[in-house]
């Protein structure tokens, strides 16, 4: 910040030095030498304008950009609840129709976020709300990998490889040597392939597309119709999927197939959004938790938390809450944390941030068997019937209440001693700005 003195000296001499006046012929107009000020400095005119110049292109150009964390969280959130919804719908409830091979082939494709055990063996060491939807929640990991695998772990998915305004095909694996690209970059300077991975990925897909010229926005505009139509070919390729249509309960009217088909558009449309925006405003690379690296629940880890089917009670109620220690079984989402972040702050850099836990099914604590041993039998007491009650009631107890018991129980709060003061001399001289405590600090200026 600009000391006061400096301040004054700089209006001093912005005041005293007169403008020089134009002569016959000079087409360019005198240099203005009035100072406007902002909050830290006077400027000229022409630096007044570039300030606000920058502020503007900060708040819409999709490279000047940064995310805000809440945002991430809530377009997730929207995404689990819709995606939820769905598979409730949609997901078959009985499995009678899948033979064994079926539920191997099942298993099978969900390597990295299902044990590669057997169906039954999966199924009796998960709580009773998962065996009875085991379809439901198999359906569900299967979404959330496909999202995942398709849209996070390959960052630049929407690329299309064209290599001059002629191309109309492009290289469909374009977008996997860029980022063989990236990786190298990663494995050199982290911080570094963070930043070009959230420009490419926020200046590739900016969502005000018509916020500039043509040019700056033309790249934006068609990755805009490109994603539509990846969107689709996304949904027409999971309902192609033999083990994701064994999970899905056979429709008959043509308006149910439409009503599914089009929910699990929408559901990859919020999916492409949450990720762009995540992906190009967090400025850092992500890590992915799988089974691999979730292989044991722990209550006090941050990286994962039970399935809604074992229920959110604290008492850790057998035979629905995950055991202490116990194995996880699928992955339904997985756990999603972002490295490498720079901070605008002081620190410069931020330490990994966890945007999503990792949903996990894991096995149950077990109820501990009945002991066989008889248990005496307790005694009971009876009063008497011939024993009178006591007068219940507030009617009868304000009347059987004598005058002087009412005057003393008036004069108790008088006599009553004083609560103690627990505070210290130094908080009471404290000003009351002071113990307040300081607002939190922003996520970009840690």
């Amino acid at each position: 910040m600009v000391p006061r003195t400096r301040r004054s000296e700089t209006l001093k001499r912005a005041a005293s030095v007169d403008p020089e006046p134009a002569r016959p012929g000079d087409e360019t107009p005198p240099e203005s030498k009035r100072v406007y000020p902002t909050d830290y400095y006077f400027g000229t005119r022409e630096e007044y304008s570039d300030f606000f110049t920058q502020l503007t292109r900060m708040s819409s150009a999709a490279l000047f950009r940064r995310g805000y964390p809440e945002l991430m969280h809530d377009e997730f959130n929207q995404l689990h609840i819709s995606l939820r919804s769905w598979t409730w719908s949609f997901s078959v409830t009985e499995e009678s129709h899948l033979s064994k091979d079926d539920k191997q082939a099942i298993i099978a494709s969900l390597k990295g976020q299902c044990v590669q055990e057997d169906w039954d063996s999966i199924k009796a060491l998960c709580p009773p709300a998962a065996r009875r939807s085991l379809c439901d929640v198999l359906l569900e990991a299967m979404l959330y990998q496909f999202i995942f695998v398709t849209l996070i772990d390959s960052p630049f998915w929407f690329m299309d490889g064209k290599i001059d305004p002629t191309d109309v095909d492009g290289d469909p694996q374009f977008h996997r040597r860029f980022q063989h690209l990236y990786e190298r970059l990663r494995a050199g300077n982290g911080f570094g392939a963070a930043w070009l991975k959230s420009a490419v990925i926020s200046e590739s897909n900016a969502q005000n597309i018509h916020g500039g010229t043509v040019e700056e926005m033309e790249l934006a505009r068609c990755n805009s119709a490109r994603r539509k139509a990846l969107v689709m070919q996304f949904r027409d390729e999971l309902l192609g999927r033999r083990v994701f249509q064994l999970l899905l309960r056979p429709l008959e009217s043509e308006a149910e197939i439409t009503r599914r088909s089009s929910g699990l558009h929408r559901i990859l449309e919020q999916a492409v959004y949450a990720v762009i925006y995540t992906e190009g405003g967090i400025y850092g690379n992500s890590v992915i938790y799988r089974l691999p690296d979730l292989s044991v629940f722990n209550y006090n880890s941050d990286n994962m938390v039970g399935h809604t089917y074992h229920g959110t009670s604290s008492n850790r109620t057998p035979d629905c809450a995950p055991a202490p220690g116990g194995r996880v079984l699928i992955v339904t989402r997985p756990g999603l944390t972002y490295v490498d972040i720079e901070s605008f702050g002081q620190l410069g850099r931020r330490p990994p941030y966890r945007l999503l836990p990792a949903k996990v099914v894991v096995e149950v604590i077990k109820k501990k068997q009945a002991s066989t041993k008889s248990r005496p039998k307790t005694k009971t007491k009876t009063t008497s019937r011939n024993k009178s009650t006591k007068p219940s009631g507030p009617d009868l107890q304000s009347n059987s209440m004598p005058e002087t018991s009412k005057s003393a129980s008036t004069s108790q709060a008088a006599s009553a001693p004083e609560v103690e003061d627990n505070t210290t001399p130094s908080e009471k001289n404290e000003p009351l700005g002071k113990l307040i405590p300081p607002l939190r600090k922003s996520f970009w200026r840690e």
